[in-house]
């Protein structure tokens, strides 16, 4: 899916744990930029999104993120 994403389109995939860091810098290299995910606090993910600003939010966990 990612590999279809437009050539301008900007991806950011966040993770919440080390070996996912690890993980997802190893499998996707350069090509899309790799973040930790904020808290799960109201402001915390406020402030993420806010500087973030996605058009498109996909969620691959099974986690559910209240604050989301």
């Amino acid at each position: 899916m990612l590999a279809a994403a437009p050539i301008n389109a900007q991806v950011i995939i966040s993770v919440t744990t080390d070996t996912g860091i690890e993980r997802a810098r190893k499998v996707f290299g350069a090509r899309h930029t790799v973040v930790r995910y904020p808290f799960d606090f109201s402001w915390s993910v406020r402030r993420f999104l806010g500087a973030v600003k996605p058009d498109v939010v996909l969620l691959m966990e099974l986690e559910i993120w209240p604050n989301f």
